[in-house]
């Protein structure tokens, strides 16, 4: 009998070069997050911006502050008696606008005009604006000046209003009359 030639038996294969396949490690669940921490700073940021406010607005004392208006008013400047020819003029008039010169010559657009309380402190300052000439006279010149005024931010709680215009003294009215606007004059 012939024999049979058995195979060599098999080597073992060597070990293969492809990596593993990558499993991927499952994700951890998500973590909600929490919300009530960042509307808690939400609320102190408000309540810290509000007391804020209210110290500003109200002043540190708790005092509510006043409230306040727009003090208007005309210093008119008079160019001397009517009907008579001026050498020394006290405004120029250039068109529908005027201006004070010559000893006057402080009344002009952007002087300062002081509104102060009764005890003197300053409370509010506005400046004058351009002038309008007044009627014409004889001569067929304006025999005055119209110069207006504004001073906002006026308290409306002082018990007297104390009105200064340059460095031509001080006139003293009430809130009703300086709500209502006040009148100045000066001039020949």
């Amino acid at each position: 009998m012939s024999e049979i030639e058995q195979p060599a038996p098999l080597a073992p294969e060597p070990p293969s070069e492809k990596p593993a396949a990558v499993v991927p490690a499952p994700e951890p669940p998500k973590q909600q997050r929490k919300w009530w921490p960042w509307a808690a700073v939400g609320v102190v940021v408000c309540l810290g911006v509000g007391a804020g406010l209210a110290v500003a607005l109200h002043g540190s004392d708790g005092n509510t502050p006043a409230e306040t208006f727009t003090l208007s008013g005309t210093i008119t400047i008079d160019d001397g008696a009517a009907g008579t020819p001026n050498d020394h003029p006290s405004f120029s008039a250039f068109g529908d606008e005027c201006e004070g010169v010559n000893g006057y010559s402080d009344l002009t657009p952007g002087t300062a005009v002081i509104v102060a309380g009764a005890d003197g402190q300053t409370v509010a300052t506005g400046s004058l604006s351009k002038g309008t000439p007044g009627p014409v006279g004889p001569w067929n010149e304006p025999q005055e000046c119209a110069v207006p005024f504004a001073v906002p931010g006026v308290p409306d709680d002082l018990s007297s209003y104390a009105v200064t215009v340059s460095h031509r003294g001080t006139q003293v009215f009430t809130l009703a009359e300086a709500k209502a606007g006040i009148s100045l004059s000066i001039g020949q």
